[in-house]
C-alpha cells in the first residue's frame, strides 16, 4: 500500500506537497476504510485550480518510470514539466510503500519527463541503492541478486529499479517485486467527455462500448443504470453480418445510438462501470473529479460502490461538499488541497472532530480555511 507521497517543483507545485495516508486517528466508526494503519479510501477536496489534477499526474509519474503502460500526454509535456517560478533544475518525486512489516522509500529526480538524474531506494532506512548522475552505490543490491549488475548509470530515462526488476529473478516476497507489482496496478481515471482517458494498468486503450458488447455485458450494464441511477432505459445491441455491433437505447419506435443519445452522466456511469469490471487488477486508483456529471445522490452511490472493494486503495477528488460527511467516510479520510498542501480535516482545526459533527457545515462555514 501507499503510505506517503510527495512532489516538489512539478507543474503547479513549486514547494514540496505531501500526501500522508499513514496519519490516522482513533475513530471507531468506518474502520473498514483504514487498512493496516493506512487510509485505504480518501477524498481530496479543493477549489478550482488548486492542483488536484496536477497532483494526480505527479503521483502517476512513476508509471512512466517503471512500466511502459498507458500515460497521459500532459506527462510528456517538457515545457510545463518544471514549475515556472522555481529556480531548481529538477522535480523530486518520493514514494513510501508498506510492504509487509517494512517501509520502502523510493525517490527520484527528473529534469524533464524523460531524464532521471537521481534515484534512491531504501528499506526501513537501510540503503539498497543510490544513483546520482554517473555515481551509483549499489552495495545493498547484493541481497537481491543484483550486486554484479552492470548498467549505464548516467542521466537518462533508464531506472535502476526497473533495470534490476527486469534483469533478475526476484521472489514474490521481494520488496522490488512489491513496488513493481503495486505500480503496475496503479490506475488514474479522469471523468471527462474526452473518452476513456486514463494512466496505468494496460498498454493501450479500448472502446468501452466494444468491451460491453463483446463481453455480453449489455444486461448487466442495463441493470446498473436502473438500480444505481434509477434510469428506466432499455439497452440493446444491433449489428452483425458484417456490420459492426454497437450499443443502442431502445425506444417505442426506433433504436437510438448510445453515443448520440446518452447524457453526460450516463456516459460517465459507463466509464466507471468499465473500470469497476477491471478492479481485480487494480492496486491503487485515483479518480479525478469522479462526480463531475452526477446528481449528488448518484455521486454518493457511486462513491460507496467504488469504495466497497477493500483490496483497492482509492483516492477520489471532488468539488461536491455534500460528499464530505461522516455518513460516508470518517474525518481522517477527507483531505483539503490548498496553498498549505494536502491536509486531513482533523489537522486543520483545533476542534475535536467527532462522529456527530456535520463536516459539510463545518467545511462551508470556514472551519478548515487558511
Amino acid at each position: 500500500m501507499l503510505m506517503r507521497f510527495s512532489v516538489e517543483n512539478y507543474r503547479g507545485f513549486k514547494n514540496r506537497v505531501e500526501l500522508n495516508l499513514s496519519k490516522v486517528r482513533n475513530y471507531t466508526f468506518h474502520s473498514e476504510y483504514i487498512r493496516d494503519g493506512i487510509v485505504n479510501k480518501c477524498m481530496v477536496v479543493g477549489r478550482n485550480g488548486c492542483g488536484k489534477t496536477d497532483f494526480g499526474l505527479a503521483m502517476f509519474d512513476v508509471v512512466s518510470v517503471l512500466t511502459d503502460y498507458q500515460i497521459d500526454m500532459k506527462q510528456k509535456d517538457g515545457f510545463g514539466f518544471l514549475n515556472g517560478d522555481s529556480d531548481q533544475p529538477y522535480a523530486t518525486f518520493r514514494y513510501v510503500f508498506k510492504h509487509g512489516a517494512s517501509e520502502i522509500e523510493y525517490e527520484y529526480r527528473k529534469t524533464d519527463p524523460d531524464n532521471i538524474v537521481y534515484e534512491r531506494m531504501s528499506i526501513d532506512d537501510t540503503l539498497i541503492f543510490m544513483r546520482d548522475g554517473n555515481f551509483i552505490d549499489h552495495s545493498g543490491l547484493k541481497d537481491y541478486g543484483a550486486g554484479n549488475l552492470r548498467m549505464d548509470t548516467g542521466d537518462g530515462p533508464l531506472s535502476v529499479l526497473r533495470y534490476v526488476a527486469n534483469n533478475t529473478n526476484q521472489s514474490k516476497d521481494s520488496p522490488i517485486t512489491g513496488i513493481m507489482e503495486f505500480v503496475k496496478g496503479m490506475l488514474y481515471v479522469r471523468s471527462t467527455q474526452e473518452g476513456n482517458r486514463y494512466i496505468g494498468l494496460t498498454r493501450g486503450s479500448e472502446e468501452i462500448q466494444d468491451y460491453i458488447v463483446h463481453n455480453g455485458l449489455k444486461e448487466d450494464f442495463n441493470r446498473i443504470l436502473k438500480d444505481l441511477a434509477e434510469m428506466d432505459v432499455s439497452l440493446d445491441v444491433i449489428g452483425g453480418d458484417g456490420v459492426p455491433e454497437r450499443l443502442v437505447l431502445r425506444t417505442k419506435n426506433k433504436a437510438l445510438g448510445f453515443d448520440y443519445s446518452a447524457s453526460s452522466g450516463t456516459r460517465m456511469l459507463m466509464l466507471h462501470y468499465y473500470w469497476m469490471k477491471h478492479m481485480g487488477d487494480v492496486t491503487f486508483m485515483y479518480l479525478d473529479e469522479f462526480d463531475a456529471y452526477y446528481h449528488f445522490e448518484l455521486a454518493e452511490r457511486i462513491l460507496l460502490l467504488l469504495s466497497s472493494d477493500r483490496d483497492v486503495q482509492c483516492l477520489f477528488t471532488s468539488h461536491n461538499t455534500s460528499l464530505v460527511t461522516n455518513r460516508i467516510f470518517r474525518p481522517d479520510c477527507y483531505m483539503c488541497l490548498d496553498s498549505r498542501g494536502i491536509t486531513s480535516l482533523p489537522d486543520l482545526t483545533d476542534r475535536e472532530i467527532r462522529e456527530g459533527h456535520n463536516l459539510e457545515k463545518l467545511l462551508r462555514g470556514g472551519e478548515f480555511d487558511e
